[in-house]
Formats: structure tokens, C-alpha cells, sequence
């Protein structure tokens, strides 16, 4: 099926998600309407192959949807009081998105098909980014060499969610912190879940690793591969439970290391301003097309972005684990 299609598709989603957000008189359901319109968003960039804002955009909604839950919790239902005022806020409002939409009209007729798009950018990316940057991916070489500040702004927001995250959702007093610890065996899955979990999550591991590491030879990178570490931690999680994982993991620790990374993508752009002249410069050897070590810094940005992404994910969804939702807390 054509990707126009699937985009039409989810498009139309949104819409109706909106609607919904905007009608439902059930506070929860509405947010969780909005949370629909961003996942369409994020599944939207999957189709137009841009995984790296697709992720992006999920960790940001789950910190938007945690923000929302947590404003709104206590309340049941909200009521908008018909006023003047209201009135005259809607109909400016139609006013001026009209006005964008007949003015943004002659603008839309000089956008390129879908699918024909102007190939000014992209014909000098691809006829010299293998030769420029030694890395055989051109996307890697895109994002974390041409593009490498967008690529550091998707990390800053990845920072950021994670850390609203974890300071929304730390509602426990120290008092109710110290507990009486849970028996570990009695948690998750089956003996059968567990003991193939036990051989699995290696390979997982192993199969994330290879695609951070072979990031500027073949399709992935940090972005992908830091994916599918997430997945293999979260396998354990569920298969164990909780307290084993967090006996098996050091969770301080991997919010160090989520931490860390991000602060390493800037140690590795101040080194290219220091030795090459400008911030994010790939200032290392670009070595011998298809070998494993090439590519300048675009090695070691795939290998940062790949323990940031892993560790963002894995922390978001360790996090609202652990959330619950009290009737009756404001």
C-alpha cells in the first residue's frame, strides 16, 4: 500500500482523536485523545523513514501525557462555562485560521509532489557524503555530521523529557520510599517466560550492539539500535518483575550513564571546535570506506546517541511502571 495512503489514514485519525479531545467531558479520556493525536505524529515519521524524530516524539508525548495526568488527576469531568468572552476568542480564532489557510494557498502550489521533492540539498549529499564524511550510511552521515546540531536538539529533548519525567512522577515521600521489599519470586512471568527471557535478552543485546556499531556502514545507527537495547531491558522487567531488574540494574547508575551521554555529545562537539574549527566538526579519520572504524566521529556519535536512546526509553517506561494513580490525590 502506498505511504500516501497510510499518512491519509492517520491523518483522518488525528482529526477524529481531536474532536474526541475536545468534546469528551471525561478529563482522562481526553488526554488520552491528545496522547492519539502524538502517536499518529510519531507514527507518521516512521513512514516518511525519519525513526531518529519518530522516537523523539514519542518520549516527548509520554512526558507530555505525564504532565497532563498529573495536572488534571482528582478531577473528573471539566465543564466550559458558555461566556461573551469565549465566543469572541472562537470566532477571531476561525478569522485568522482562515486567513493562513487562503494565504497559504499560493504557497502549497509551489511545494514539489509528494515523492518529486527539490533535489538541490540532497543531490550534493549524495553524490559526496561517502566521500566527505567516510561513512558508507549517508543518512548517519546527515544526521550526525552535515545535521549534527538537529541531531543534538533531538537529544537536549530527550534530556529534557526524561528528566520532567522522573520530577513529575517522584511523588513518594521518603517515609513511604522505605518499604518492605516484595518477594522477587514470586514476581513476573512464568518459569518457561523467564528461563527463555534468560537466553534471549543476550541475543537482543548482541543484535543492538551490532546495529549502533555498524551504524555508518548499513541502515540504523544510535537511534535504531538503542531501540532495540530498551526492548531487551524491558523484556527482563517484564518477565522478572521489578525488583529483580532493579537488583540486576543499577538504576542510579543508568540514569548517570543517560545523563553522561548527553554530556559526551558535547565533549565530542567542543573537540571538533578545538581541533577542527567549528562545533560537531569531524575531526577525527575518516579511515577506508566499509571498515567497521571509519567515518570520523560518526562512530562514536552513533555509539553516544545509541546509550542515550536506550536508557531514555527504558527509564520512561521503568518510571510510569511504578506510577499509580490514587482516587482522590490532587
Amino acid at each position: 500500500m502506498p505511504v500516501e495512503i497510510w499518512l491519509v489514514f492517520i491523518l483522518c485519525f488525528m482529526i477524529i482523536a481531536s474532536v474526541a479531545a475536545l468534546e469528551l467531558k471525561d478529563v482522562l479520556s481526553s488526554i488520552v485523545s491528545v496522547g492519539v493525536v502524538g502517536l499518529g505524529v510519531s507514527i507518521s515519521f516512521v513512514f516518511l523513514q525519519a525513526p531518529d524524530l519518530a522516537v523523539v516524539q514519542f518520549l516527548f508525548e509520554i512526558f507530555a501525557l505525564i504532565i497532563l495526568v498529573r495536572a488534571f488527576i482528582g478531577k473528573d469531568y471539566h465543564l466550559e462555562e458558555p461566556s461573551f468572552a469565549n465566543n469572541i476568542i472562537s470566532a477571531v480564532t476561525v478569522i485568522i485560521l482562515t486567513a493562513i489557510a487562503i494565504y497559504s494557498v499560493p504557497v502549497f502550489r509551489l511545494l514539489p509532489l509528494f515523492g518529486d521533492p527539490i533535489m538541490s540539498t540532497s543531490r550534493y549529499y549524495l553524490d559526496n557524503a561517502s566521500t566527505e564524511t567516510g561513512a558508507a550510511n549517508i543518512v548517519s552521515s546527515i544526521i550526525l555530521d552535515y545535521r549534527a546540531y538537529d541531531t543534538l536538539g533531538e537529544l537536549t529533548i530527550l534530556f529534557t523529557a526524561i528528566l520532567g519525567a522522573f520530577t513529575v512522577l517522584r511523588t513518594k515521600s521518603a517515609v513511604q520510599a522505605i518499604q518492605e521489599e516484595p518477594d522477587v519470586k514470586k514476581e513476573g512471568m512464568s518459569l518457561i517466560v523467564k528461563t527463555v527471557t534468560r537466553i534471549s535478552v543476550w541475543l537482543i543485546l548482541l543484535y543492538g550492539i551490532y546495529i549502533i556499531m555498524h551504524g555508518h556502514l548499513t541502515p540504523g545507527g544510535g537511534f535504531g539500535g538503542g531501540v532495540i537495547i530498551a526492548l531487551a531491558l524491558l523484556n527482563v522487567m517484564l518477565a522478572y518483575g521489578k525488583s529483580f531488574t532493579a537488583k540486576w540494574l543499577n538504576i542510579s547508575f543508568l540514569h548517570d550513564i543517560e545523563a553522561g551521554s548527553a554530556a559526551m555529545f558535547l565533549v565530542v562537539g567542543l573537540l571538533g571546535l578545538s581541533v577542527g574549527g567549528a562545533f560537531l566538526n569531524n575531526f577525527l579519520s575518516k579511515g577506508n570506506l566499509f571498515d567497521l572504524i571509519s567515518s570520523g566521529t560518526i562512530l562514536p556519535l552513533n555509539i553516544i546517541i545509541g546509550i542515550k536512546v536506550a536508557m531514555s526509553l527504558f527509564l520512561v517506561v521503568w518510571a510510569l511502571a511504578g506510577f499509580k494513580l490514587e482516587k482522590g490525590v490532587k
